[in-house]
């Protein structure tokens, strides 16, 4: 049985708080506690667009908490899921370093639960540890897989979006929301703020009804595409052949996808040349065609259906290479490709190192007379596990470095209209309204945002993108596509990462 917490007082109030409490008071109480019922279709990807349309649910006061300092909170369902948003007021990592509490009075009963602030919380979720506590007659302690939870974007912001499955039993059966109302609120320690800033929380409502999933079907958008797919493997997957089933799922997933080039993650042991005849095996070329591959790191294979013109390390050391792919006569252009598997896990400084060395990288590739010199606007297009957990500020390196600093003689100054950028691509799975690429449910870790896909929208546009997760597939699904439901699961504890891609011309 876990320990449990003593409910504690009201927390302390900060000095501005204190200062305008008689009127924050009397707002609050004007303030209704109930939310609309909101049936809303939300992608659990990080990507907070699909938000935009609702009003918040609770508005918290600036200037009351600290370090988190709480401001708006939208809730939403739809017929699986339930699911937040909330503003935290300062850049924390969804997983560690604060004291981030979920609340949640699953059957609106005061006298039933964990009390707190006036709710009679069955569910009490510890964002920094990972787990949660279901308070029934006897408490039962919970992971992230005993609630289905998702969380976004899984690495460090000042806001997120989480989703909790409405149909979980996580405990002796017992359902995880057994009415149609429930009451939410957030906190942070016993010092720090809350939304709604109030006793009882928020109340909300289920909004019935039923909103339909669109299926992204894997046929190529138009014919004239390059479909590109990044694959973290899982410990030299290709090679498992002593473990049949997961080949079978492998080939079965590559045939699905059928890739013009891939960018293969964890290819530890084999040279590329290996990699281009197991491609070979279990993808077979047309007549005439043959799979072509690189490996200039440990670990990174590009391989391509197009001949491969060159190929670089881009960081000794370390997992980061690229190579320039001749895409045919009837392209104009050729297509760089960079292959990551940044550093895993508390390795922060070492993924800052590493999104730094890109981007001084491509900004020399795009600058006349450095080490290396592309033509002029080069379709760019980046993929792979970039292990993005911790505070994120890598990936912001990424989008907000200048990879044209130095302008090229034939385009004068750099201006906003001519410099080049990252544009960072925001997929969810083929058949779910869900962003995560990886998922483990024997480890106490979140499903997050491990793979990524960017691009240079100056040259080339996005005409079809999806994540692969076999699981989330219906069977009628599976049946079209040649898949079975576990393949993604036996093939890696990555999902794979599609997208089409169409060039304009220069």
């Amino acid at each position: 049985m876990p320990q449990q917490r003593s409910s504690q007082p009201h927390r302390a109030l900060h000095p501005l708080r204190r200062r305008f409490a008689p009127l924050l008071a009397l707002l609050l109480l004007a303030l209704p506690d109930s939310a609309f019922a909101t049936l809303q279709a939300i992608s659990l990807d990080g990507d907070f667009a699909d938000w935009s349309s609702m009003e918040p649910a609770a508005i918290d006061p600036r200037g009351d908490g600290e370090p988190i300092d709480f401001g708006r909170l939208w809730v939403a369902n739809d017929q699986d899921w339930l699911y937040l948003r909330f503003e935290c007021g300062a850049r924390v990592e969804p997983d560690a370093g604060q004291d981030l509490r979920l609340w949640i009075d699953t059957d609106n009963d005061p006298a039933t639960g964990k009390k707190h602030e006036g709710l009679g919380a069955e569910l009490v979720w510890e964002f920094g540890k990972r787990t949660g506590t279901f308070y029934t007659p006897r408490p039962v302690t919970l992971d992230p897989a005993d609630l289905h939870l998702r969380i976004g974007p899984t690495h460090g912001s000042d806001q997120f979006e989480v989703a909790l499955r409405r149909d979980r039993r996580p405990a002796r059966d017992l359902p995880l929301f057994p009415g149609p109302t429930v009451r939410i609120l957030l906190s942070s320690g016993r010092l720090g703020d809350q939304v709604p800033d109030r006793p009882g929380g928020l109340l909300y409502t289920f909004a019935p009804g039923t909103i339909p999933i669109a299926p992204i079907d894997f046929t190529r958008a138009t014919p004239g595409v390059v479909r590109l797919a990044g694959y973290n493997i899982q410990h030299d997957g290709l090679f498992k052949k002593k473990e049949a089933p997961r080949q079978e799922a492998l080939q079965r997933i590559l045939r699905a996808i059928n890739a013009d080039i891939w960018i293969l993650n964890e290819v530890w042991n084999h040279r590329a040349e290996a990699v281009a005849k197991r491609f070979e095996q279990l993808l077979p070329s047309p007549p005439g065609g043959a799979w072509h591959a690189v490996r200039r790191d440990r670990g990174n294979v590009i391989v391509s259906r197009f001949p491969i013109k060159q190929s670089w390390a881009i960081l000794p050391q370390h997992r980061l290479s690229a190579a320039l792919i001749d895409l045919g006569p009837e392209r104009e252009q050729d297509l760089l490709v960079v292959a990551n598997h940044w550093r895993c896990c508390k390795a922060e400084d070492e993924r800052r190192k590493e999104a730094q060395a890109l981007v001084a990288w491509l900004a020399d590739a795009n600058t006349p007379g450095g080490t290396l010199t592309l033509p002029a606007a080069t379709p760019i297009v980046l993929g792979g596990d970039l292990n993005l957990v911790g505070s994120g500020a890598p990936l912001r390196t990424l989008l907000g470095g200048e990879i044209n600093a130095v302008p090229a003689p034939d385009r004068g100054d750099p201006t906003p209209s001519n410099r080049r950028l990252l544009s960072l691509l925001v997929s969810r799975h083929s058949d779910a309204r869900m962003g995560y690429t990886w998922r483990k449910e024997s480890a106490r870790y979140y499903p997050g945002v491990l793979d990524y896909i960017l691009y240079t929208s100056d040259r080339v546009t996005v005409a079809k993108h999806f994540i692969l997760d076999t699981r989330t597939m219906s069977p009628a699904r599976l049946t079209i596509t040649g898949l079975r439901r576990n393949d993604t699961v036996l093939a890696s504890d990555h999902d794979p990462r599609v997208v089409d891609l169409l060039f304009q011309p220069r």
